[in-house]
């Protein structure tokens, strides 16, 4: 959770008030700063069809920012286990790890880097075009 809630301090802009929702308390000169935003990325959103009862990826992905002090670009998904609408709680549209340790336990909740999440996409595209050649 803790990533999510620098993303909201950063979101907010400027510097924020000790224990504010958004802020992580800390020691020294650097703190309850706004951190740097990384390089940007894409997630795939995914939505609960109640017809086909299931989760299913949007056509659009997500774009989301990485902070630069950390090299990880997770996106969040339903997990293998994520049978329901209430077993998988989506965070920041796809952006970021998952929300509840629980979930991504349970296998409600998964984590892929999004790099491997374009490759997922990329695939089966490539394996089209090829085919039609």
């Amino acid at each position: 959770k803790q990533w999510y809630q620098r993303r909201v301090a950063i979101t907010a802009g400027g510097e924020c008030e000790s224990g504010a929702a958004g802020c992580i308390d800390c020691a020294g000169a650097s703190c309850n700063k706004v951190e740097e935003l990384g390089k940007e990325y894409e997630c795939t959103n995914y939505e609960w069809n109640a017809d086909d009862t299931k989760f299913v990826a949007n056509e659009a992905m997500t774009k989301c920012k990485s902070l630069k002090s950390t090299e990880q670009n997770l996106c969040n998904k339903p997990g293998a286990e994520a049978k329901v609408e209430a077993d998988f709680t989506k965070l920041n549209v796809g952006c970021g790890p998952c929300e509840d340790p629980a979930q991504k336990t349970a296998e409600k909740c998964a984590e892929t880097n999004s790099a491997v999440s374009m490759t997922a996409l990329l695939l089966p595209l490539i394996a089209a075009i090829y085919a039609l050649f």
